[in-house]
């Protein structure tokens, strides 16, 4: 692929850089270049750090890597959760603090009693940090690491302390590590922002990347926040990518305005972005769907159904669809595992998606969750069990993962994790998250998990007012007041530039809300943004 001009660009620069990069503008590709350069000049035990949202993102940027570069070297490709424990956390951890008395285990805050979980209550507050990055103020994590509890959400803020106050842990990270790519940096909490801000300090030379107009998980305390800050910091230089490549131009033009009302359009040959209001409810929008598909396929080329997405603001939209829609479909759902979030859960998670995709190997998973330093005799048990995941009878599938996870972990199963193994099993929806996806089947998924992904036509739902964007109830008050209407509109954002072909904009006359109680379907606020009249067709 022969780059633009500013992919070049910044490919070329060696300092310490920020990325702001627009949707379908190559940023991965600049990342694959950059990361080459980088090892090209690394030894045989050094390697960079390349890191993004989720662990798919990171398995393909890895693959690119590895295509380009053939030896990634002592290279971390993963999420910024899982390098901060595994690479700080728990190899310095020890020499700060004493050894738990038990095999460490990474649970979520949920899982601990009230008590502990109020104690907790001050190491979620950024304006705490310098109170808690001291001896005294860690005391409470120091109490749950000695009876062997790390708590995932804590992880940042524990590496954080390491960092500040291991000089062995520093010294590692400079020889071992000579570039630091973050992805999605519009996603990065605030205590995992200052480890980076560290990192930079120690002369590892940092690549961030990110869009604030795709900054959508603020509910779970990740804002563009982060992202801002290394814009304006003086020992970064900012450079934009502006050029998207995957969008139809009249797609960018509408996604444009909802940034900007009065921003310049591109030249476009045609609107490929329409807006359909349904007559009825969810199940009416179904019916509408299958009657479309044959000819959204025809009209834009499409080959397979899979290219074509339904995207939703909630898991019960997705259910009304999905139990409506005649036409093969594939819903993603979070289920048991997912909500856990632990390690354990994730390794679960990876033994089922072994078990279901051929295309992912029993050496993938051991790389993700076996230690590096691991017996020959360790590694090659661990590898069997793996297998067996695989072959295993439905019946036996809870044993044979129950063992695998033993001989990765020396972990055992709790009930969640049972049950979600079961649930895969029994659960047809379920058992979709973890299948590779068939040509003829629509896929259906939240916006939010529709984050990095792209499809040739988006069939955008949930478009009412109350859902996107969201309002707040105040009894006795008639005034209009959004949740983080911001936010509201980068999801929006997110799910338009999903598209390269054609876009539909969807509602309908009456909706079912949370409560499953039919409510009338007014359309979103967002459908008559200024700058937007011109920039559609009605269906």
């Amino acid at each position: 692929m022969r780059l633009t001009a500013e992919q070049q660009d910044a490919v070329d620069f060696t300092e310490n850089l920020v990325i702001t990069a627009c949707p379908g503008s190559g940023k991965t590709t600049i990342l694959t270049h950059k990361i080459s350069l980088v090892l090209a000049g690394c030894k045989s035990h050094q390697g960079v750090v390349s890191l993004s949202y989720t662990n798919k993102s990171s398995d393909e940027l890895k693959a690119r890597c590895m295509t380009l570069s053939k030896d990634i070297k002592a290279s971390f490709f993963g999420t910024t959760d899982k390098f901060l424990l595994s690479e700080i956390v728990m190899p310095f951890m020890k020499h700060i603090w004493r050894c738990p008395s038990t095999g460490l285990e990474v649970i979520k805050a949920s899982n601990l009693d009230a008590e502990d979980r109020e104690i907790l209550s001050p190491y979620y507050m950024p304006d705490n940090l310098p109170e808690n990055n001291t001896e005294h103020g860690m005391a409470a994590l120091e109490r749950l690491y000695e009876r062997g509890v790390i708590i995932l959400e804590m992880v940042p803020l524990m590496a954080l302390y390491i960092m500040s106050a291991s000089l062995a842990c520093q010294r590692y990270l400079k020889v071992r590590y000579k570039g630091i790519f973050v992805d999605e940096y519009q996603d990065t909490g605030f205590f995992a922002h200052q480890i980076f801000r560290l990192l930079a300090g120690l002369n590892i030379k940092l690549t961030v990347v990110g869009d604030v107009d795709q900054s959508i998980y603020l509910y779970a305390h990740r804002s563009a926040d982060s992202l801002k800050d290394f814009i304006r910091h003086p020992d970064f230089t900012h450079k934009q990518i502006t050029l998207n490549h995957r969008c139809h131009p009249s797609i960018i033009n509408y996604a444009n305005r909802l940034k900007d009302p009065e921003c310049m359009l591109l030249e476009s040959d045609n609107l490929v972005v329409y807006h359909k209001s349904v007559t009825g409810d969810q199940a009416n929008i179904a019916a509408w769907i299958d009657a479309q598909v044959a000819g959204l396929k025809k009209h834009f080329s499409i080959e397979n159904n899979k290219e074509i997405a339904i995207l939703v603001r909630s898991n019960l939209c997705a259910e009304l669809i999905a139990d409506n829609l005649r036409t093969a479909s594939r819903t993603y759902l979070d289920d048991n595992l997912s909500k856990a979030g632990d390690k354990i859960s994730g390794l679960v998670k990876a033994l089922l998606h072994y078990r279901y995709n051929k295309k992912t190997t029993a050496q993938l998973v051991l790389d993700d969750y076996l230690s590096a330093v691991a017996k020959r005799s360790d590694v090659v048990l661990a590898r069997k069990l793996i297998r067996q995941v695989r072959v295993t009878s439905d019946a036996n599938l809870p044993e044979a993962i129950r063992l695998a996870v033993f001989s990765c972990t020396g972990c055992e199963l709790s009930g969640t994790h049972i049950t979600g193994i079961n649930d895969a099993l029994t659960v047809p929806r379920i058992k979709n998250n973890y299948l590779h996806v068939r040509d003829d089947e629509v896929q259906i998924m939240t916006l939010h998990k529709s984050k990095g992904l792209e499809f040739d036509v988006v069939i955008h739902l949930d478009l009412y007012d109350w859902v996107l964007p969201a309002r707040e109830y105040v009894k006795g008050s008639y005034d209009v007041i959004f949740q983080n209407e911001q936010q509201c509109l980068n999801l929006h954002y997110v799910g338009v530039t999903r598209a390269r072909k054609g876009v539909i904009l969807m509602h309908s006359t009456k909706r079912y809300n949370a409560k499953r109680e039919l409510k009338t379907g007014n359309p979103s606020q967002f459908l008559t943004r200024p700058g937007l009249k011109g920039l559609f067709k009605e269906l």
